[in-house]
Parts: C-alpha cells; sequence; structure tokens
C-alpha cells in the first residue's frame, strides 16, 4: 500500500516501520527497503501494551536492582 509512495521529510506526519530482525534494521543502513510501513499519517496515537504479570516485573525489578 505505502510502497510507491515517496517519503517527505517535513510533512508534519508521523510514521512507524516494523523491521523482521535485528539484522534488517541494521542492513537498512546499507541496502533500504527492509521496513514495512505499518502507519503514516497524524496524531495523536494511542498504543496499548500488554500487562507485564507480576511475577515477570518483581524479577525485572530486582535484576535492574542488582545495577546499583
Amino acid at each position: 500500500m505505502f510502497t510507491n509512495s515517496e517519503q517527505k521529510l517535513n510533512d508534519q506526519k508521523l510514521e512507524f516501520v516494523s523491521y523482521k530482525s535485528s539484522l534488517s534494521m541494521g542492513l537498512e543502513k546499507i541496502i533500504t527497503g527492509n521496513a514495512d510501513r505499518i502507519y503514516h499519517g497524524g496524531g495523536p496515537i494511542i498504543i496499548n501494551f500488554k500487562e507485564t504479570p507480576a511475577l515477570v516485573a518483581f524479577i525485572i525489578y530486582r535484576f535492574l536492582e542488582s545495577f546499583r
């Protein structure tokens, strides 16, 4: 849908892209066209994330505390 449209840097629009892997994101500097554009338009944008289970949040908290 968006693949044939040209990017305009000063169009006051948000653009969200998705990559299949971190490697394809890194290769974007060398070989363009690895990203899939999933949104191009105005805001505001509301992004809902899944809730983190309490146990996982506690483990992450304890892990981060170990670096203090």
